[in-house]
């Protein structure tokens, strides 16, 4: 698994070989620093996914209108999640987290029907 800014890292389809891929905008956090995105947005629900300094991937949502993206990049940063990358996702009224895992259930509905979902299942 791989979550990088093309911006950083484009893609060469010569030396690359891709299953599946997805992309998104924007990048908030980069070497966990915030990549100083700065935009008026409003708070909004948010959907992001990330990779902490050991490699794991998170999904994070918030489920409630709180966040402009430049709020969100900061509290990120400033969290004790030792994020290493975090790639804003749709958010808005799409914002959805689903899991079920042994003992941890969450779920956060999306307002709307979502046509695409990322899925994460163990081997």
């Amino acid at each position: 698994i791989s979550l990088r800014s093309l911006h950083q890292q484009p893609y060469d389809p010569n030396n690359e070989q891709l299953q599946q891929a997805t992309q998104s905008s924007p990048m908030l956090v980069l070497n966990g620093q915030a990549t100083q995105f700065n935009a008026n947005a409003a708070g909004s629900r948010r959907s992001i996914v990330a990779m902490d300094r050991q490699g794991r991937l998170l999904f994070i949502a918030s489920p409630n209108p709180a966040f402009s993206l430049g709020e969100l990049e900061d509290l990120l940063v400033a969290s004790d999640l030792s994020i290493d990358r975090a790639l804003n996702l749709d958010g808005g009224a799409s914002t959805g987290l689903y899991v079920n895992s042994g003992s941890q259930h969450v779920a956060i509905d999306s307002f709307t029907r979502l046509p695409l979902v990322v899925i994460v299942r163990t081997k």
